[in-house]
């Protein structure tokens, strides 16, 4: 598994170098048991949260045994004590043996709590005011 974190609205490459960041991959098994006859690995034990590896600049991996892929946050990104979630996608069900599954995370600050967007002003042509006595 690949990690890669790009800076979306409310942050810069630069403030995320600067950034003090922790990433992990939530509830998955960590343990396993093989076939040597046939080859397969399936997954077993309990669900745990996984604390992948980092690589260059703000990329990520991790080994992850081949198993199926639960409902809600697969992904947790911290950001100077701000947890990012990135909720498991309809299109990734789980992580199959021999692929490598590839995740940009792009965080952004307005994705929670309230949201304010200023676009361009349009004139209504209309002078509202009067003579103030």
């Amino acid at each position: 598994m690949i990690i890669n974190l790009v800076a979306g609205n409310g942050f810069t490459e630069a403030s995320l170098a600067a950034a003090k960041i922790s990433v992990k991959i939530n509830r998955l098994k960590t343990q396993a048991t093989a076939n040597l006859s046939t080859g397969a690995v399936t997954a077993k034990g309990d669900d745990t949260d996984l604390i992948p590896l980092k690589e260059e600049g703000n990329s990520y991996k991790a080994l992850i045994i081949p198993q199926a892929v639960g409902e809600g946050n697969l992904i947790t990104v911290n950001v100077d004590g701000r947890d990012f979630n990135l909720p498991k996608s309809s299109k990734f069900s789980a992580f199959e043996a021999g692929k490598k599954h590839k995740f940009t995370v792009t965080l952004s600050k307005t994705s929670n709590g309230v949201n304010v967007n200023i676009s361009k002003w349009e004139d209504d042509g209309i002078d509202y005011g009067g003579t103030a006595e």
